[in-house]
């Protein structure tokens, strides 16, 4: 009997009456067209092969683990969830993000997304995933932080400042180099080791991973940039990239970034040579420039000196610890403790 199938046949998951012309499966290639069908109906223009083979096949971390219900040979609902690979307290955990959850309009209101949403958590957890986290919209924040029992839901903390003018010149920097990449290479690892450290939550950035998520993704062009020091050494990476929003304003986002300081000042320092550099770059082509972090240092730093506002808004962040982490995992319940940037959401 498959592990899904021992899932379905306890009590607590078992099919009620209404869902029983419905059949409840892990996805296949053979899925595709009608889950991409799917798709279409939920969210118009988005999904295409190229997009899902990068998100669900072609991740470092592994398979993504999608369960579907079919009704007469349409799939009617779908939860995917990517796998990912977070170090906390120095050591590895393998978790899930929930991605894209959907259910056809002519099926709603039958409780379809929680009942999914619970069997998937269930096989994740039966497959050695610690926890789920996503960014939810404010359509499903209910969803997850209700009906799924999530332990956290917050908004997300936005740092934007308007670009209305040129910053200082990268002269009085010149202790430091910028060095644009095309791709992510061996020099980084020194630079990632660091941050496998005590009281960080973050995700396994390893070579692998940032070119994956950089340089393959199928529609968005990011760039990529090292800092270094007077002795060539990488201090920092961060990725840039130009987006338009719905009321048609040009925004710089820092998608990532990961700074390497022997102190605050040194931190400080480094970040705002990031900022320096990047509203530099998007002045006159961007009205704003925005980026997130919980760090409680540059909280504080970009909005005193750099000028940033901090705007909460959607989406919203949030995770739930399988039960039988809870007690190793209690440095999660913390939000300074992670490290969390716009690239951990695969929408940015």
């Amino acid at each position: 009997m498959s592990l899904l199938n021992k899932i379905l046949n306890r009590g607590e998951f078992k099919k009620p009456l209404k869902f029983k012309e419905f059949e409840i499966k892990i996805y296949t290639k053979k899925d595709f067209n009608h889950l991409l069908a799917l798709y279409e109906r939920v969210f118009p223009g988005y999904m295409s092969k190229s997009l899902w083979n990068w998100k669900n096949i072609n991740n470092p971390f592994g398979n993504h683990i999608t369960i579907i219900i079919k009704h007469k040979k349409k799939v009617i609902a779908s939860h995917s969830c990517a796998p990912q690979v977070f170090l906390i307290n120095e050591k590895k955990y393998n978790c899930i993000q929930s991605m894209d959850v959907m259910t056809d309009k002519d099926y709603r209101g039958l409780g379809l997304s929680t009942y999914l949403g619970n069997i998937t958590y269930e096989y994740a957890k039966a497959k050695g995933k610690a926890f789920v986290y996503g960014f939810p919209s404010d359509i499903s924040k209910y969803l997850c932080g209700v009906k799924l029992k999530w332990d956290k839901v917050i908004k997300t903390s936005y740092f934007i400042k308007e670009l209305n003018q040129k910053q200082n010149s990268l002269k009085h920097y010149n202790t430091f180099k910028i060095e644009k990449v095309e791709k992510v290479d061996g020099r980084i690892n020194e630079l990632w080791k660091s941050y496998n450290k005590k009281g960080i939550i973050i995700i396994n950035k390893t070579r692998k991973y940032l070119n994956w998520r950089f340089k393959e993704h199928p529609i968005i062009n990011y760039e990529i940039f090292y800092v270094k020091n007077k002795n060539n050494k990488i201090i920092a990476y961060f990725v840039l990239k130009r987006y338009k929003d719905k009321q048609d304003n040009k925004i710089g986002h820092i998608v990532d970034f990961l700074i390497k300081a022997d102190n605050n000042i040194s931190k400080l320092k480094i970040f705002k040579l990031i900022d320096v550099f990047a509203t530099n770059k998007f002045y006159r082509k961007c009205k704003f420039l925005s980026f997130w972090i919980h760090d409680s240092l540059l909280h504080k730093y970009a909005k005193k000196q750099l000028g940033y506002k901090i705007i909460k808004k959607e989406p919203y962040f949030g995770y739930r610890i399988f039960n039988n982490n809870k007690q190793n995992l209690k440095l999660l319940n913390s939000m300074k403790n992670w490290y969390i940037t716009m690239s951990n959401n695969d929408v940015f």
